[in-house]
């Protein structure tokens, strides 16, 4: 999937060259999200495995022998830059339809006030959910700390964050 909207986004960026022989904003901000997705998945395949393979293990599917041991404090860290990185990509996808659409709307000067209150809301809510992942653990000070016994455990921050972000809880 990584590898499909890298072709899209630099198709994106073939298209709008040939057709203005300059790049836009909406533009640059693809970019940033696709430099942004392939962090992503660079450290998901990094710590995912390991993780997969010991709740495979835990529920009997495999035995424990075939499970590799990680190191468990590089896998919190991965983790957790994970978790950042994804709500970067997320948050740069928003501001490349915010650049879009004022490109799109700007004729219309009411429009352009509502887009004001849309880019500032964004902003506020990127900051806001990029700072409460450092939280999640206690004080940002042992973030992603493994050793410390919290109610949230790193291990358990991706779902917590699409828990909490989607408000589908009882779902997860």
């Amino acid at each position: 999937m990584t590898a499909l909207a890298c072709f899209f986004t630099i198709g994106r960026f073939a298209i709008h060259w040939h057709r203005r022989r300059r790049l836009a904003w909406d533009d640059f901000f693809n970019g940033v999200a696709m430099l942004f997705c392939l962090a992503f998945t660079a450290t998901y395949h990094m710590f995912a495995p390991t993780e997969y393979n010991s709740q495979l293990a835990a529920m009997g599917i495999i035995p424990e022998s075939e499970v590799k041991v990680g190191d468990p404090s590089l896998n919190a860290r991965l983790n957790a830059a994970n978790s950042l990185i994804f709500w970067c990509v997320i948050y740069t996808v928003k501001a490349s339809f915010l650049a879009l659409y004022w490109h799109i709307f700007e004729v219309s000067w009411k429009f352009r006030i509502a887009w004001a209150f849309a880019a500032v809301f964004t902003f506020i809510s990127f900051t806001v959910t990029l700072m409460w992942g450092f939280w999640l653990c206690g004080i940002p000070k042992y973030f992603p700390d493994t050793q410390r016994k919290s109610k949230h455990s790193i291990a358990n921050m991706r779902i917590q964050t699409a828990s909490r972000s989607t408000g589908w809880r009882s779902m997860l």
